[in-house]
């Protein structure tokens, strides 16, 4: 898949999370504070649709605990069209930190840092997506 994919994705109101997630950490800690966080909003139907997405990075990165190399990238979202897209992608540079953002895109500008640290477009590994697709 190319990262135009993820440029183009515009989904509903702040259900588009990037997670920039270092090697060899617990990021399983950070999906249950995020769950605590989805289950302290008032309004239902967000919380419901934020559960939708939070629901699908767990299922697949249910079998992974701890990433390898320089950490992995994970955006996933509900689109306009009611349809969760999943993008994961171990960056070239190194993810120091657990990060996480949220809105109706993915977080471009912190992905273009940790992507293309030497201004190539052919800087990430592939790596083989749990749905059969590459980025």
């Amino acid at each position: 898949m190319n990262i135009n994919k993820i440029i183009e994705f515009e989904g509903k109101r702040n259900c588009g999370l990037t997670f920039f997630i270092p090697p060899n950490t617990d990021f399983k800690k950070l999906i249950k504070h995020i769950d605590k966080k989805i289950n302290g909003l008032k309004h239902e139907n967000k919380k419901k649709q934020l559960r939708q997405v939070i629901n699908r990075v767990k299922d697949e990165i249910k079998d992974i605990y701890q990433f390898k190399s320089n950490g992995i990238i994970i955006c996933c979202g509900l689109n306009n069209s009611n349809i969760i897209e999943y993008y994961q992608k171990v960056p070239i540079k190194k993810i120091n930190q657990i990060e996480y953002f949220y809105d109706y895109k993915f977080h471009i500008n912190k992905i273009f840092q940790n992507v293309f640290a030497t201004g190539s477009k052919y800087l990430f590994k592939s790596i083989h997506l749990l749905s059969k697709s590459y980025w």
